[in-house]
C-alpha cells in the first residue's frame, strides 16, 4: 500500500488566505490538500491554484449550519432536512467546480432532551441516501467521521463502530469512513488495532499526535515488544572491557550468533584479544561496527559510520549493510556512502524536518526546489504586505467590519512573514541500544 500525505489547510497555515495556504503547502512539499469550509473562496480560484502547484484537492466539509445556535452539522437534525439539502448542494457544486473528490458530511449534535436518538438516526440515513445519490453521479465519495467526546461532547457519534454502523445501514459504495488518529486515540485508544479492523472501509486517514493534536512526532508510540535496536556512536564507550571480544559479546543478546561476531572481527582485521585502551582510532571504529552489526538488529542507527575507515573497509561495510534486513537510520558526511545505501532522506532545516522518499542522489535538486519555492512565496507575501500597507496609509474606517477584518489579516500576514525569518522549531533526537 502506498502512503500519500496531504496538508489539512483547515489547521495548517491558518492565518494566511486560502490561496496563500495552498502555495505554502506546495512549498513544504505536499502534493495534496484537504479543506474544511472553503466556501468564501471561489471554487475555480482554488482549482486554478491547485493546478499551478500540481496539487490535488481531496475533500471539503459540509457547512455546519448556524454556528450561533450551536450547530455542528445538519445531516442528523430533525426538522432541518431542507437546510441540509441546501448545504449539501452548496458543497457538491463547490466540489465539482474545484475537483474535490470527497465530501465530509457532518451529522451535528444529538438532541439534548430526546429520550432516544432513533429519529436523528433515521433522518441521517435518509439524508445520506439522498446525498450519496447526488454525489455518485459525479464520482464523489461521502466521508463519515466520529469525533471524540472531550472536544465535541454531544456529537452524533464518537466511536468507529458507530460511524461504521451508519455506513453499513445506508449500504452505498461511495460512503466511506474518515479515520482520524487523534479522535480515535482520545475516544477509544488501541489505534493500530482499530485501523486494521476498519481499513477496508476507510476512505481517508487524518494524523495528529495524541493527546495534544499536534504534529505526529509525540504522544503514544507502539514499539514491537521483541524489536532490537543497535546504535553506532561516533565515539564508542568500551566501558572497561578487558578485550575487544568482551566488548563485542557484551552487545549480544541470548540466541545471537557468537561465531558471526568472531568472523566479523576477523574480516575487520581484529583478533578480539586486543586491549581497547591500546586501539587506534580506526581499530576502535571497526570494533564498534562489529558490536553494532553482529546481532543483526531490527533497527540499526549509524552516526558517521565511515569515520576513520579506509576504502576497503568502507566498501565491505556497504556490501554488508546492503545484505542486512535491518531498517537503517544513518547520519553521514560521506556522499557516496549515502547515495549507495539510502532510499529516503530526512532533511533537518531551521528546526523543521522534511522527508524525501528517494535516495540521497536526489536530495540536492529536491532541496533547491523547496528553497526556490520558499523564496517565491516570500516575495509574493512581501508584495501583498506592501499593497496592504499602501491601503492602510489611506486610512481605515474603524466602524466598518470589513475594513477591520482586513486590518487583522494584515497583522496576520506580517506575523507570518516574521515567523518565516525565525527558526521554525527544535528537533531533539536521542539514540541508544535497546532490546
Amino acid at each position: 500500500m502506498t502512503l500519500r500525505f496531504s496538508a489539512n489547510l483547515g489547521m495548517m497555515w491558518a492565518p494566511l488566505p486560502l490561496l496563500d495556504r495552498i502555495s505554502a503547502a506546495a512549498a513544504a512539499g505536499f502534493k495534496a490538500i484537504e479543506l474544511h469550509w472553503p466556501y468564501e473562496t471561489p471554487a475555480l480560484a482554488v482549482k486554478t491554484a491547485c493546478e499551478q502547484h500540481h496539487m490535488r484537492l481531496l475533500s471539503v466539509n459540509t457547512p455546519v449550519g448556524d454556528a450561533s445556535r450551536g450547530d455542528s452539522g445538519l445531516a442528523a437534525q430533525p426538522g432541518r432536512e431542507v437546510a441540509f439539502r441546501a448545504a449539501f448542494t452548496e458543497s457538491l457544486q463547490w466540489a465539482i467546480e474545484s475537483q474535490a473528490g470527497m465530501i465530509h458530511v457532518l451529522p451535528g449534535m444529538l438532541p439534548v432532551d430526546a429520550k432516544d436518538h432513533s429519529q436523528s438516526r433515521d433522518i441521517f440515513l435518509k439524508n445520506l441516501e439522498w446525498a450519496s445519490n447526488q454525489a455518485q453521479a459525479h464520482g464523489i465519495t461521502i466521508l463519515l467521521e466520529a469525533l471524540n467526546p472531550r472536544d465535541k461532547p454531544g456529537y452524533f457519534y464518537r466511536y468507529q463502530a458507530q460511524s461504521n454502523e451508519i455506513r453499513q445501514a445506508v449500504g452505498r459504495d461511495n460512503i466511506k469512513l474518515m479515520f482520524d488518529v487523534y479522535h480515535v486515540g482520545v475516544s477509544e485508544g488501541d489505534i493500530l488495532m482499530k485501523l486494521e479492523q476498519y481499513l477496508p472501509h476507510i476512505g481517508h486517514i487524518q494524523i495528529a499526535s495524541v493527546p495534544m493534536r499536534a504534529e505526529p512526532d509525540e504522544g503514544e508510540v507502539f514499539v514491537q515488544p521483541d524489536a532490537t535496536v543497535r546504535y553506532l556512536p561516533q565515539e564508542p564507550d568500551f566501558g572497561g572491557a578487558a578485550t575487544v571480544r568482551d566488548f563485542i559479546e557484551a552487545g549480544l543478546a541470548p540466541g545471537d550468533d557468537v561465531h558471526l561476531a568472531d568472523r566479523m572481527l576477523a574480516t575487520l582485521g581484529l583478533s578480539g584479544d586486543e586491549d581497547p585502551a591500546q586501539l587506534s582510532g580506526g581499530e576502535r571504529r571497526r570494533a564498534a561496527i562489529a558490536r553494532a552489526l553482529a546481532p543483526r538488529p531490527d533497527i540499526l542507527m549509524l552516526d558517521e559510520p565511515t569515520n576513520h575507515l579506509d576504502l576497503p573497509v568502507i566498501e565491505w561495510l556497504e556490501r554488508t549493510l546492503k545484505g542486512m534486513r535491518s531498517a537503517i537510520v544513518m547520519i553521514s558526511h560521506d556522499r557516496r556512502f549515502l547515495e549507495n545505501l539510502s532510499d529516503a532522506v530526512v532533511w533537518l532545516d531551521r528546526g523543521r524536518t522534511m522527508r524525501l522518499d528517494k535516495g540521497f542522489g536526489e536530495f540536492e535538486s529536491w532541496r533547491d526546489e523547496i528553497l526556490e519555492q520558499e523564496t517565491t512565496e516570500r516575495h509574493k507575501l512581501d508584495r501583498k504586505i506592501h499593497s496592504e500597507m499602501q491601503w492602510l496609509s489611506k486610512g481605515v474606517t474603524a466602524r466598518r467590519k470589513r475594513n477591520m477584518g482586513r486590518l487583522r489579516a494584515l497583522h496576520d500576514l506580517r506575523r507570518h512573514r516574521k515567523e518565516q525569518r525565525a527558526q521554525a522549531g527544535a528537533v531533539t533526537i536521542t539514540a541508544s541500544d535497546a532490546e
